[in-house]
């Protein structure tokens, strides 16, 4: 358990940051402009990070189709108890 919850923190984080990192570096160098599509979608993507993680640490997941079946068995679960 512990290093599923390790590999989680570090995956979010690697993630996360290196997302921010880029957008900063290419604000810094002028490479784009804030906001733009390209600034914007990196940032998206980081804020994301957590759900990227998790999704990539499930024991299930095979395939996209494997992980859109968990997910909506989850959601059913949920919401129609």
């Amino acid at each position: 358990m512990k290093n599923k919850v390790l590999k989680y923190l570090l995956i979010t984080f690697g993630i996360s940051w290196i997302c921010w990192l880029v957008v900063i570096l290419f604000i810094q160098f002028g490479l784009s402009k804030y906001p733009d599509v390209l600034s914007c979608t990196i940032e998206i993507i980081g804020t994301l990070a957590p759900t990227i993680a998790s999704i990539m640490l499930l024991e299930e997941k095979k395939n996209f189709k494997n992980i859109v079946k968990f997910i909506f068995k989850k959601m059913k679960k949920l919401f129609c108890m």
